[in-house]
């Protein structure tokens, strides 16, 4: 967090960067919430059961995960890089 804050004020002070509204609140507190608590916690869960070098293979789905739900929650569009990047990605999982 601290290495990206003057990242994060340097957007803000854009002439082009949108109001902060309450939903975009929202969404950034579920941008916060969900990853952080939710998907640990179900990482903790699936590696009692199934075990720390299987439950490894699925970190590398995260990029996959994070454009899901940017393109379900967020609107944006899905290009080809996700694609490309989904098939590299499932394949190397297999």
């Amino acid at each position: 967090m601290i290495v990206l804050f003057p990242f994060a004020l340097w957007e803000y002070c854009q002439a082009k960067t949108p109001a902060l509204s309450s939903d975009a609140a929202m969404l950034i507190g579920l941008a916060a919430i969900i990853p952080g608590l939710g998907a640990y916690w179900i990482y903790g869960w699936t590696q009692k059961i199934l075990g720390a070098s299987k439950v490894a293979m699925t970190l590398y789905l995260g990029p996959l995960y994070a454009a899901l739900v940017s393109w379900g929650l967020l609107g944006e569009p899905l290009g080809m890089h996700h694609a490309v990047g989904a098939v590299f990605i499932i394949s190397g999982v297999a």
